[in-house]
């Protein structure tokens, strides 16, 4: 397990299967200012606010890393008050 400052040190969470429960994980990303890219489905359709916590994500590898090198946005809005969590 990752000590809070290991997690604050964290670019992104990327969660790239279906989460069929609540989503816990991104909650504690969330609450270390960590942006989450996951799929457009279950629970993470619902927590990820795309584009101001994170990005929604298809189901092809060159997606992801397309949403990885996107993070500079939420960064950018972060730090103007306009995104994070």
């Amino acid at each position: 397990m990752l000590r809070l400052d290991e997690r604050r040190a964290v670019s992104c969470l990327a969660i790239r299967g279906i989460l069929r429960d609540f989503g816990l994980v991104a909650i504690e990303a969330f609450a270390c200012g960590t942006p989450v890219i996951a799929s457009r489905s279950g629970a993470m359709q619902e927590l990820v606010a795309d584009g101001n916590t994170g990005l929604h994500l298809n189901p092809h590898a060159e997606d992801l890393a397309a949403k990885v090198n996107g993070l500079g946005t939420i960064r950018e809005n972060e730090s103007d008050g306009r995104g994070g969590s």
